[in-house]
């Protein structure tokens, strides 16, 4: 993969678990949320609508249809489930290191995140 890829690595107990590698951010975040909840029961590991300490909730359970632009920024990561991609680099790496300390899992940032 190219050097500037967004590259997130998750660990447990400081030892590397899953290293994920992605050209966009989206991406990685998506990817990252998937593998949380087929691999570490995400979904039971936090309450639905996740929204930890801010007005925005990173992951739903339905979309409305109030808003077309809004709903292009959520991504199905399993089935009924959404993951809301529309925060800025520093937010999705929030968002990405609280889903992950939820599943007892930390997280390192690097290449393109950086």
């Amino acid at each position: 993969m190219a050097d500037n890829d967004y590259i997130t690595t998750l660990l447990r107990e400081g030892q590397e678990v899953h290293t994920i590698r992605s050209g966009k951010q989206v991406d990685a975040m998506v990817t990252v949320t998937e593998i949380l909840s087929s691999e570490y029961d995400l979904l039971e590991n936090i309450e639905i609508p996740y929204k930890p300490d801010r007005k925005k909730t990173p992951i739903i359970e339905e979309i409305t249809d109030e808003d077309e632009d809004i709903r292009r920024q959520k991504y199905e990561f399993t089935e009924g489930y959404y993951v809301d991609t529309l925060v800025n680099k520093r937010g999705k790496q929030i968002d990405i290191s609280r889903l992950a300390s939820a599943c007892g899992l930390e997280v390192e940032f690097s290449g393109a995140w950086e």
